[in-house]
């Protein structure tokens, strides 16, 4: 991936229809990495490296797939899921989706993430009704 500091292990397709090329269907991670990483000064966190992991496809999301996502990111591989390599782990995860209050099925998975000491990072509002 282009600009991506972890190179082949930047990507993963955990969707119904895994595609070995960045895909986003309706368009909400690109404008949440935008959001984010920016680019020219704008954004969050301009200039910040991205890498990206797809739980979600056209009709939506499964939770094995939320989940294999953020495994992901405490551990990438390269795309086949080969050749784990823990030290290319980001340092903060962002995930522009969030399930509603009282949910409580991922804390195990950002136990995880905290132990590896990334930072994971929700927005307020959203709701994903897995």
């Amino acid at each position: 991936m282009h600009d991506n500091h972890v190179g082949l292990y930047g990507w993963r397709d955990f969707s119904t229809f895994p595609s070995p090329i960045v895909h986003d269907y309706l368009g909400s991670g690109t404008h949440s990495t935008g959001i984010v990483v920016g680019r020219n000064g704008l954004g969050v966190a301009p200039g910040a490296k991205w890498m990206a992991c797809k739980a979600f496809d056209r009709y939506g999301a499964l939770f094995g797939s939320f989940l294999a996502c953020l495994q992901f990111m405490a551990c990438p591989t390269l795309i086949d899921g080969i050749l784990p390599d823990c030290t290319k782990a980001p340092h903060v995860v962002y995930s522009s989706y969030l399930l509603g209050s009282g949910n409580d099925f991922y804390d195990d998975f950002l136990n995880l993430l905290h132990a590896a000491n990334i930072i994971p990072v929700f927005p307020v509002g959203n709701y994903l009704p897995i």
